[in-house]
């Protein structure tokens, strides 16, 4: 459980409290005071989760996250119900027009964010940053890979371009069924069990960009 979670509950508490001297107890001065005090505190609370909501989502998203912007969205989604989801369907469906940040936001954005990361790499221990930075190199060069991969795609896309294939069916084609037995022309059976004659009949009979899609799961 977060902090304003529990931080909400125990001014939920200090309500319940309130309303159960109110109800139990006369009417008095220090009751009345009592209860206007916690309900400011309550107060407080929802509006600095909100506020919190919203600073997060205009950082995301590149908007201005001035008073204006944080008003408006109070108004169309209601006071104390901003979260991520909220601020994203309001957006989405035309209800919520937020103004793009200015350069010295983002800016200021930017500086906040490196400050924060050499707070961070301070506090870390040398031996988990080289773990990271390991980790860094290997995300980075799957993402390489992958990249490297569609754009591969996208060239045999292009030089299958005006041919005419029959569609790749779901089970293997007579040829290959006598090898490798009735059974279903998937992922599994390319990645798994087809060899290099498969994929060559394959290639030669519905094309690369077909066998290419079943494989990625696009067919």
């Amino acid at each position: 459980m977060d902090r304003f979670a529990v931080r909400c509950f125990q001014r939920l508490y200090d309500l319940l409290d309130v309303l159960h001297v109110l109800v139990h107890r006369p009417w008095t001065q220090k009751s009345r005071h009592l209860f206007n005090e916690r309900l400011n505190l309550l107060h407080g609370y929802i509006n600095a989760r909100d506020r919190e909501a919203f600073d997060v989502f205009c950082k995301q998203n590149r908007y201005n996250a001035g008073t204006a912007g944080f008003n408006l969205a109070r108004e169309v989604i209601g006071n104390g119900l901003l979260t991520e989801q909220a601020l994203i369907e309001a957006v989405q469906h035309g209800r919520l027009r937020l103004a793009p940040a200015s350069t010295e936001e983002l800016e200021e954005r930017e500086a906040e964010r490196l400050d924060q990361e050499k707070l961070r790499l301070s506090r870390t221990p040398v031996h988990l940053l080289k773990q990271e930075a390991a980790q860094g190199i290997l995300d980075r060069r799957r993402q390489a890979q992958v990249e490297e991969a569609d754009r591969a795609f996208a060239a045999k896309q292009e030089s299958e371009t005006g041919i005419s294939y029959p569609p790749l069916p779901d089970y293997l084609p007579e040829f290959l069924a006598k090898r490798f037995g009735n059974q279903r022309l998937d992922r599994t059976f390319l990645v798994k069990k087809a060899d290099r004659d498969a994929y060559r009949f394959l290639h030669q009979k519905f094309g690369v960009v077909a066998v290419e899609e079943r494989l990625r799961g696009i067919r």
